[in-house]
């Protein structure tokens, strides 16, 4: 239960952190979502490094825990290809 928990709180502060790159990169224009486009590159390099980070590291159910609030949560909730699909 307490796994399911913290996901939603790393959920919750990806969600805010992809709301404030959005409105950030907003300045840019909205004819081409930009701030969609940033979230994606930034959370798909996170998950990239996080996923190769957790490879060479030991095989812990904390490692595990960690990697599922970041990876899943917090990562999760940062990035959204389905988001850019409609926004393009």
């Amino acid at each position: 239960m307490i796994k399911l928990l913290l996901i939603a709180i790393g959920g919750a502060g990806g969600a805010l952190s992809r709301y404030g790159v959005g409105r950030a990169m907003s300045r840019f224009g909205v004819e081409f979502p930009w701030g969609t486009l940033c979230v994606n590159l930034i959370g798909s390099f996170m998950i990239g490094l996080l996923a190769g980070v957790q490879l060479g590291l030991s095989d812990s159910p904390r490692m595990r825990f960690a990697m599922a609030l970041g990876i899943t949560g917090f990562l999760g909730a940062f990035t959204t290809f389905s988001a850019f699909s409609l926004e393009s």
